[in-house]
């Protein structure tokens, strides 16, 4: 799977509100569901004063001005960082075939696919910062989706999202509770999002990893997830 088929993917498995088409960009609004869903990004060659006018719109929409920089943005990133923007959240993005994930032994009783949400995920969720604007974007998502439950020592302490958009499934907002990390459940609720995906004929299993968060990188790449770009934002502050 390449990149720009991700992208394409993700937009549709994580979805803005609305999105514009306004000069050479995608202006998206997301209603306070994160910086994928209302950064802007680039779709053709600009000048300054588009620049401009995508800070315009997103005023305009009551966000901050803010742009996603991936692979072939060079240019757009050097103008951006001499106009006052900062550079956040540098990620990857990870991939794989399904098969790596889906053929791994998950325990009995550790995770499970559940739709809508039961209340004790979404306080699961909310206690890592996963609120209710991004639960919103859970349910705008109009292409197969489940949520996960994951289970540890008999208790409810975890959750993650997982979507599908054509061949490939995505996954979003993994959340362990602090107290019970470091036991393999993120691991087992991955194989749990991986088996349901595969069932509904995807190839492809991916996510994203913010690179300040180093645990969940060395799992993904344990797994056997391999790195297929990289992005990071830019916002004036």
């Amino acid at each position: 799977m390449n990149l720009e088929n991700f992208w394409v993917a993700n937009d549709f498995c994580w979805p803005a509100k609305t999105t514009y088409n306004l000069g050479p960009w995608t202006i998206r609004c997301g209603k306070g569901g994160g910086k994928r869903v209302s950064a802007a990004t680039r779709n053709g060659s600009f000048v300054f004063s588009d620049v401009i006018l995508a800070e315009d719109k997103m005023r305009e929409l009551s966000q901050p001005a803010m742009f996603r920089i991936s692979k072939n943005d060079e240019e757009l990133d050097s103008v951006l960082s001499k106009n006052g923007y900062l550079i956040v959240d540098p990620s990857t993005i990870y991939s794989c075939n399904i098969k790596k994930i889906s053929t791994l032994n998950l325990p009995l009783l550790t995770a499970f696919t559940v739709w809508p949400p039961l209340h004790l995920m979404k306080e699961i969720w909310l206690s890592g910062g996963i609120g209710l604007e991004r639960l919103a974007v859970m349910d705008r998502t109009m292409h197969p989706k489940t949520s996960i439950l994951g289970r540890i020592n008999n208790k409810a302490s975890g959750c993650a999202f997982v979507s599908t958009y054509e061949n490939i499934a995505t996954i979003h907002a993994v959340h362990v509770l602090p107290s019970s990390r470091r036991l393999g459940l993120g691991r087992y609720m991955l194989i749990e999002a991986a088996n349901w995906a595969m069932e509904r004929g995807c190839l492809y299993f991916s996510l994203i990893a913010s690179d300040s968060n180093e645990k969940a990188n060395q799992l993904y790449t344990k797994l056997g997830m391999e790195p297929i770009g990289h992005y990071h934002y830019r916002i004036k502050i």
